[in-house]
């Protein structure tokens, strides 16, 4: 799990996920890993932890 520190004052928490990630998928992952943080904007100092994303294989079909 990567940490992050902010240093923007009213980054919203939503933005940090989809740059970070390219998308929103991650959210609920990275609100669960972050139980610490007052709200979902952030302030200068707040530390975030973002996890790991997983990719899962597709099964290939034989026929």
């Amino acid at each position: 799990m990567e940490s992050v520190v902010i240093e923007v004052d009213l980054l919203r928490l939503d933005q940090l996920v989809n740059d970070y990630y390219g998308s929103l998928a991650m959210f609920d992952d990275v609100l669960t890993a972050n139980q610490h943080l007052e709200s979902t904007t952030l302030s200068v100092g707040d530390e975030v932890f973002l996890p790991v994303q997983t990719v899962a294989k597709a099964e290939e079909k034989l026929w």
